[in-house]
């Protein structure tokens, strides 16, 4: 019986010369392996979560149907250290604080938000006086409108936008 049930072996064949050389490595460990990215290539981790920004305006359908392509949505917010994260993304990658299409709405029932990912709306960072349904028809969520505080907005108008899935 092995000693490691996460035993992980890896090897390596050089094709450089007719004599090939196998390097082989087999590494135990309790759970991930340290230093091993989690999240896939132009992505971001925090927590147990991986962050990409798109600076490619879309409506705000359109994005959350792009997040769900590769495998994601929309970013929700649960504190504020994942606002404050998604905000210094945002700036990072644009050179100011861009407004930003997030996953939450109240399409279905006004003054209900939810997250597109289905994950509880337990955290907010408003800015004062949002949400305000303008003109009765501000649905979607954006962040950064006021510092990196968050409006409710038109769902029909482009903007960049965050998508997020689990590690």
């Amino acid at each position: 019986m092995s000693k490691c049930p996460n035993a992980q072996s890896f090897f390596s064949l050089s094709p450089e010369s007719e004599d090939t050389v196998v390097i082989s490595v087999s590494l135990c460990s309790q759970g991930p392996i340290p230093n091993s990215p989690a999240c896939p290539p132009g992505w971001t981790q925090l927590g147990s979560r991986c962050f990409i920004f798109y600076f490619t305006p879309r409506i705000w359908s359109d994005a959350e149907a792009f997040c769900i392509s590769i495998g994601g949505n929309l970013a929700s917010i649960h504190n504020n250290e994942e606002n404050d994260f998604l905000s210094e993304m945002i700036t990072r990658d644009t050179g100011n604080p861009s407004i930003t299409w997030v996953g939450g709405h109240d399409a279905i029932t006004e003054g209900q938000w939810m997250w597109s990912d289905g994950s509880k709306f337990d955290y907010s960072s408003f800015a004062l006086g949002q949400p305000d349904n303008f003109a009765q028809s501000e649905n979607c969520l954006e962040i950064n409108y006021s510092g990196n505080k968050w409006n409710d907005r038109v769902c029909n108008q482009p903007w960049p936008f965050i998508c997020a899935k689990k590690v």
